[in-house]
């Protein structure tokens, strides 16, 4: 009999307050959003919205970058403060004449180039490319010619001018420092006897994940909330199964 009355009254607070029907729909539906949204950030991998530079970034803006030579330009090293890692890539060469024999190239720029910030923006970085295969083998004697290479890339620079987890698989650059040519890093490549791009395609292991323990506190932060709306649903299903609707 009183199971009977309070489901009675139930039905009477349906029809007669739908202000306080909508209101628990829509906490319901929240509740079960931050479950869902709970549940998801636990078991998946969550790029970490904190950080703005990361190896996918980094390697994308290198690809943006036409390293440029010319004939009968002058071959000059700079140096460059060493931490170095070296990354196998795809490039893409543009000869337009053979050149001699090119074991490898070489170009410095500034950290900005490659997005860097925060007193690294000035900084000289290195860039080198060895490429794995005999450029002037795949041409044949025919120029212009544009082929798509493989190339074990370098970069060096200070230490903290790289992207500090998950770096990508490296490579070994095995030149010597002898034979190496010249590149001027340009926006606007023009009259380039030598032009050279990397491709970079996006890699989501590249990315900087948030941490399990951030995980952890977010997940029950979203839990304990959905335990208070499903206290107040409660509270509000207890109220109209006491109350009933509006009498008239």
């Amino acid at each position: 009999m009183v199971f009977c009355k309070a489901v009675e009254n139930v039905r009477s607070c349906l029809s007669t307050r739908p202000p306080l029907v909508v209101f628990v729909f829509c906490i319901g539906m929240i509740t079960v959003a931050f479950i869902s949204f709970a549940y998801y950030i636990r078991f998946n991998e969550i790029r970490d919205p904190n950080v703005y530079l990361d190896w996918n970034t980094y390697l994308d803006n290198l690809s943006k970058i036409n390293f440029c030579s010319k004939w009968g330009e002058n071959s000059s090293r700079a140096e460059v403060e060493s931490y170095n890692i070296s990354i196998p890539m795809m490039t893409v060469v543009s000869m337009t004449q053979q050149f001699p024999a090119i074991t490898h190239m070489f170009s410095v720029m500034n950290g900005t180039s490659l997005g860097l910030g925060d007193g690294f923006s000035l900084k000289n970085i290195s860039v080198s490319f060895q490429p794995t295969v005999d450029l002037h083998k795949l041409c044949r004697g025919e120029y212009p010619c544009t082929k798509v290479v493989p190339a074990c890339v370098t970069i060096a620079g200070p230490v903290g001018s790289f992207p500090n987890q998950r770096h990508p698989l490296t490579c070994n650059n095995t030149h010597s420092g002898e034979g190496g040519r010249l590149i001027s890093f340009l926006n606007q490549p023009q009259n380039c006897s030598f032009l050279l791009n990397t491709l970079h395609k996006e890699d989501e292991k590249l990315y900087f994940m948030v941490s399990m323990d951030q995980k952890t506190v977010v997940h029950n932060h979203l839990m304990l909330s959905s335990y208070f709306f499903i206290i107040v649903i409660f509270t509000m299903v207890l109220y109209g199964a006491l109350k009933g609707g509006v009498k008239r």
